[in-house]
């Protein structure tokens, strides 16, 4: 299932609504209710996460990112294979040193989502509604 869609990637008014569209998880090196410990992205990484029911009928989910000039910076296609979060997100953890990126989400067997750039130290979630929001961290 292929969806074709427009939206725009704005860090800068991020923090406008921030307090109306975040979600919000657990921070690294705590622990839930039964002691595990949170191993998910940390403050000052670039991240970039998708809640899976944006595209139901994906099992698998992979972020390819390239730079502008072409420059490819997870390797070749299909990318990454992004880890489970948990509840339906899946998220990567982007290589550091960048400072802008496009990313393109795809499930790994042909169907992907068109491209959007992220900017370093972002850490950015594709909502259930296709919004890019804010990925908090507490």
């Amino acid at each position: 299932m292929k969806k074709s869609f427009g939206f725009a990637l704005v860090i800068g008014l991020c923090a406008l609504v921030l307090s109306a569209c975040t979600t919000t998880f657990a921070k690294n090196g705590s622990r839930d209710a039964r002691g595990a410990k949170f191993g998910g992205p940390e403050e000052g990484q670039t991240v970039v996460a998708i809640d899976s029911r944006f595209v139901p009928g994906w099992e698998s989910f992979y972020l390819y990112a390239y730079f502008d000039n072409g420059a490819v910076t997870n390797g070749s296609w299909p990318g990454q294979k992004m880890k489970s979060f948990g509840n339906g997100i899946y998220y990567y953890i982007m290589p550091m040193g960048l400072e802008t990126a496009n990313v393109i989400f795809n499930n790994g067997n042909g169907d992907q989502l068109p491209d959007e750039t992220i900017i370093d130290e972002a850490q950015m979630i594709l909502s259930e509604e296709g919004l890019w929001m804010p990925w908090v961290h507490n």
